[in-house]
């Protein structure tokens, strides 16, 4: 049956009256500018379109783009984010990023998300070929600052220290040339400091004590890192007292924090109660030695401890998968909880099978790194 010219028009006023996906944007300030239609994107300015007027927002203003005319493989990559599948949402960006039928800000997009899936999945090599790319395709991007750092952070963590160095270091004079915004400019030197820190320089604890200062409250993100390297360094130090509550700052913000931060401070954590707990069982040997009746005492608190830091490793490997270069660290030492937990309380019947089982995991998914090579020495 043919349709009719005045059925026709009807189909095609509730085709017009349907609203189109919707981008939305929000502030760092909190605004949220919702049911928009973006249509350029540069490092400076975001042209946006609402009720047939055009408006503009400076770039350095926007936490987040959530896009709503996107394509298949788009949302195939978020979702596989979601679900911890880090190479997965790699790939799905990548092929969003290849379509040329998608708006050029999607295109960008696709390729700054596919560079830092491949920085939390640990190929290094591959992330810094993908900023390189959309740095070179998209020169005028709005993740241009996010690509420069992206690529001083995958040759830093591809053990190429003089190259990041360099990456950072124009991250820094580009944030003062193009007006990219303080934040950019915190992050480059927070990169710069953990390169430092690398290189063992001894002043770096009170220039990140001096950023976290300076970041906490509007740039959250970057007090975040700060503290978690802080962190690490007192760990290092063997200063628990001073390590704890850091980690423990991130993981109570953690539904609002980068989950390769959260999983670090996971594992930051679960290290400050494995150290507790074998303080405790050096008091409870002492306690004993002298008859002490405190000792039964000092050994219940060290298996509480042994148990809460068991939580937090297999917290890392289990909700935090997608961040790949924790997982070392957090099958290791999962392992020595679940064997400690073992010597300490019979009724724990498979925790030596547990300890054995996830160093052998260790050892044969990551045989280059640290924790791989501890492992296989204890197997």
């Amino acid at each position: 049956m043919s349709t009719t010219p005045s059925r026709l028009a009807l189909l095609l006023v509730a085709f017009l009256a349907t609203p189109a996906a919707a981008d939305d944007i929000f502030l760092r300030d909190g605004r949220e500018v919702l049911g928009v239609v973006i249509r350029e994107e540069s490092f400076s300015k975001v042209e946006y379109r609402r009720k047939s007027v055009t408006q503009k927002v400076d770039t350095n203003e926007i936490l987040r783009i959530e896009y709503g005319r996107t394509s298949d493989e788009f949302k195939a990559g978020l979702a596989a984010l979601a679900s911890g599948d880090s190479l997965g949402a790699a790939h799905a960006f990548l092929d969003a990023a290849e379509d040329e039928d998608l708006d050029a800000h999607i295109r960008a997009t696709a390729y700054a998300e596919c560079g830092d899936a491949l920085l939390a999945s640990n190929n290094f090599t591959d992330a810094v070929g993908i900023f390189d790319e959309l740095l070179t395709t998209f020169r005028d991007t709005r993740h241009y600052a996010r690509a420069l750092l992206g690529k001083g952070r995958g040759l830093f963590l591809n053990r190429q220290l003089t190259e990041s160095v360099g990456v950072f270091k124009t991250l820094q004079q580009e944030v003062q040339a193009k007006g990219l915004g303080e934040h950019w400019g915190m992050e480059a030197e927070f990169a710069l400091l953990w390169a430092e820190e690398a290189q063992g320089k001894k002043d770096v604890l009170e220039r990140y004590l001096d950023l976290q200062g300076r970041a906490r409250g509007s740039y959250p993100e970057v007090a975040n890192q700060c503290a978690l390297r802080i962190g690490r360094v007192y760990l290092a130090n063997d200063d628990v007292d001073k390590a704890l509550p850091l980690f423990e700052e991130i993981v109570d913000s953690r539904l609002s924090t980068e989950a390769a931060i959260v999983a670090g401070a996971f594992n930051g954590r679960g290290r400050c109660l494995f150290w507790q707990a074998q303080n405790d069982l050096a008091k409870a040997r002492e306690a004993s030695a002298k008859k002490d009746s405190r000792a039964d005492t000092y050994r219940e608190d060290a298996l509480e401890n042994f148990e809460q830091a068991r939580l937090d490793f297999l917290r890392v490997q289990t909700v935090y998968r997608g961040v790949v270069r924790e997982q070392p660290e957090a099958l290791y030492w999962a392992a020595q909880a679940f064997l400690n937990v073992a010597a300490m309380d019979d009724t724990e019947e498979d925790a030596e099978r547990w300890g054995k089982i996830l160093l052998k995991r260790c050892s044969d998914a990551y045989p280059q790194s640290e924790w791989g090579s501890k492992a296989k020495a204890e197997l």
